[in-house]
């Protein structure tokens, strides 16, 4: 023990020495657990902000944007309502890539319902696509339908839940973070406490922790490098010297031009480029921001051009409506007028009308109602009878025939072609309750998409209905005018009917006075 103690008193410089060094490293390595409890804790509190920013109160903002937009649009009658939830799809894809980011670090045991949830958002722009559509072709009993079905109901019931789990699990690793920092925390004040009355020590152990700061700086603006390249945009260069002025500007510069390419996109510019993106760098570039918005880009450029289609069918359908309205008391007309606005209306070449016909005592044949060609009509008499040809065909079979490559020993509905020949034809039955009234062939040098196909196909039951219409309106009027006919008949041998009862009753009283004349003359007394 007096050892010790001896031995205690004469090294007392290097022992205090080593009980300092002891203290510093206690208290570096007790500050350096606290900063990874507050990185910890940042960090669960940033999932929880992600996923309450995206997952919680950017899903309700996109409901509630639909909805609202919805109804005023189905109400007011206004588009701008629909400006309401322009953006939303957006704005789902962008919370929705964020979303699964967490997801795939986080492994919640519930991820099935976020993403269920995720799902059920996703399927619901469509329903509120359909109630637009419905709105616009002033559909409202199928949209207080849809409207009925309150399938907001079932997405908040998918949900919720999934909200619940999310808040529930993050709170809890939170506060299991915050309690372990506490801990830390208040070893590290112990230690540091201890620290406080040596001055020298303490400036080693300053200079210690600018050196560990400094090597941190480095390792953060090596990982913001990386994940600006891995997360927003790999010029492919090799950045040798990493300074917090050009790493920051690199990020920076990116995030501005995402922001613009967004902008430009949204404003449905759809020819706008990433600068900087060379075929060179495309490959790494195709699975972070730029590769995610050139596909959307391509996807809404897609869309646009659908969307784009679809108003021209409805546009067409209206014009052809009109068409109909305007000459459905002439067939001829009527047909000379629909081909014309056809052929025209879809970038064809030329087309042709043939109406089922059928005589008294005759077979049925398909009769040449209008023929157009080179943007003129044509005056021509043609007759085809039902299974010869491919307007026979079609019409036996009552089914579209779309052929892309026309044969060549097709025979042209009209004469005088020259060295032009169409590149596609398409023949459609005028069909109306599985009854067909004629046949339409349209041929262009173009191409039919589904479209155009869908167009023709609907306008073609619009058309037979008219025919349908014209015909049972001529056979009303024939049966009307042999019905005045039998009257007339009728009223002619009733009158003489009459004459003869009148004829019949004059001689019937002659009769009568010629008999009494002879009963008196036979009377005793009588002077005859």
């Amino acid at each position: 023990m007096n050892y010790y103690f001896k031995y205690l008193r004469s090294n007392f410089i290097y022992v205090s020495v080593y009980i300092v060094a002891a203290l510093i490293s206690i208290g570096i390595v007790t500050s350096y657990n606290m900063k990874l409890k507050i990185d910890a804790l940042t960090e669960n509190r940033a999932f929880y902000d992600t996923m309450y920013i995206h997952f919680s109160r950017q899903y309700m903002d996109i409901i509630r944007a639909w909805d609202v937009g919805i109804r005023g649009y189905a109400i007011m009658k206004d588009t701008a309502y629909l400006a309401a939830y322009t953006s939303n799809p957006l704005r789902y894809r962008v919370s929705a890539a964020i979303i699964d980011s967490v997801l795939k670090i986080r492994r919640y045991s519930f991820e099935e319902k976020v993403r269920s949830s995720l799902e059920g958002l996703k399927n619901y722009e469509p329903y509120i696509l359909e109630m637009e559509r419905l709105v616009r072709q002033d559909s409202m009993e199928q949209f207080k339908k849809l409207l009925l079905e309150d399938r907001g109901k079932t997405l908040w019931l998918l949900y919720h839940p999934a909200w619940e789990a999310v808040a529930e699990y993050e709170t809890k690793k939170i506060k299991e973070a915050e309690a372990d920092l506490q801990l830390a925390f208040t070893l590290n004040r112990g230690f540091q406490l201890s620290l406080l009355i040596i001055g020298i020590p303490l400036l080693i152990w300053l200079v210690r922790k600018l050196q560990r700061d400094a090597l941190n700086r480095r390792n953060l603006l090596q990982k913001l490098d990386d994940t600006n390249r891995a997360e927003l945009f790999d010029d492919g260069n090799v950045h040798v010297e990493l300074t917090p002025e050009s790493v920051i500007g690199n990020v920076t510069k990116n995030m501005k031009q995402a922001e613009a390419f967004i902008r430009a996109i949204a404003e449905g510019n759809y020819n706008a480029t990433w600068k900087g993106l060379t075929p060179e760098n495309a490959a790494l570039n195709t699975t972070n921001v730029v590769g995610e918005l050139l596909q959307l880009k391509d996807k809404l450029a897609r869309v646009s051009r659908e969307e784009e289609r679809r108003r021209w069918a409805a546009e067409g359908v209206t014009q052809f409506n009109e068409l109909l309205r305007k000459h459905q008391h002439d067939l001829k007309e009527l047909s000379v007028h629909v081909l014309s606005f056809l052929v025209r209306y879809t970038d064809s070449l030329q087309g042709g009308i043939f109406i089922a016909k059928q005589s008294p005592g005759a077979e049925k044949v398909l009769e040449m109602s209008a023929c157009y060609a080179y943007e003129r009509i044509k005056a021509m008499q043609r007759q085809i009878q039902p299974g010869e040809g491919l307007i026979g065909q079609v019409y036996l079979e009552k089914e579209t025939l779309h052929i892309a490559r026309i044969p060549a020993d097709y025979t042209a509905i009209s004469a005088g072609m020259g060295s032009v020949k169409p590149k596609e034809l398409i023949i459609i039955p005028l069909k109306t309750n599985d009854l067909v009234e004629g046949v339409i062939e349209l041929a262009t040098l173009q191409t039919y998409d589904n479209e155009t196909v869908a167009f023709l196909e609907r306008t073609c039951e619009f058309l037979a209905s008219a025919i349908a219409s014209q015909k049972n309106a001529e056979q009303n009027r024939l049966l009307l005018e042999q019905l005045k006919l039998q009257t007339e008949t009728m009223r002619v041998q009733e009158e003489e009917l009459r004459q003869n009862m009148e004829e019949l009753q004059a001689t019937h009283e002659a009769l009568h006075r010629k008999v009494s004349e002879n009963k008196e003359s036979k009377l005793p007394g009588s002077t005859h």
